[in-house]
């Protein structure tokens, strides 16, 4: 289960959040993710927007059984990606794989992995990963190109290729 921080400088209310979700899903006999998301968007949504604020967060709340959840869309463009990644590899509970359209038209706007700006290739190679992938597929149906306007069969068999193509 991911989590994200929403904005605000609270820091201790932060730090109680988590800890009270992580005992939630401790309950629940499930793993909670802190999400860092793309550091464009952190005052509508985030205190955190690198894998070392998040897993910083994580630390101050003394909870280690809380992952990190790693999103291709929300980090391709975080300062000292592949360190970071290195660098907390072991804590990434997992990973969501969406493409970069340039130029964005707003946080919806998402495209299949290889249709993007995002060189996937290096990220993927740090990130050594050996679970299962999420294909998060967000796009503003009222957008004239909006990916949800596809058939449903369709756009998974798309975006199933388009994910090998890039993980390969």
């Amino acid at each position: 289960v991911l989590f994200l921080t929403g904005p605000g400088s609270d820091r201790e209310a932060l730090v109680q959040g988590i800890r009270t979700i992580a005992d939630a899903a401790a309950r629940a006999g499930v793993r909670a993710a802190l999400e860092p998301i793309q550091r464009e968007y952190r005052d509508l949504w985030t205190t955190v927007t690198t894998l070392g604020e998040a897993a910083s967060l994580l630390d101050e709340a003394g909870r280690p059984d809380v992952g990190l959840m790693f999103d291709t869309w929300h980090l391709w463009n975080a300062p000292d990606l592949l360190g970071e990644i290195a660098r907390f590899r072991d804590r990434i509970a997992s990973v969501h794989v969406a493409d970069w359209r340039e130029p964005t038209r707003n946080t919806n706007d998402r495209v299949l992995p290889g249709d993007g700006v995002i060189d996937f290739g290096p990220i993927f190679e740090a990130l050594a990963w050996d679970g299962l992938y999420d294909l998060e597929i967000f796009s503003d149906p009222e957008l004239p190109d909006s990916l949800w306007k596809l058939d449903p069969r369709e756009l998974a068999a798309r975006g199933v290729a388009a994910l090998r193509s890039v993980s390969a």
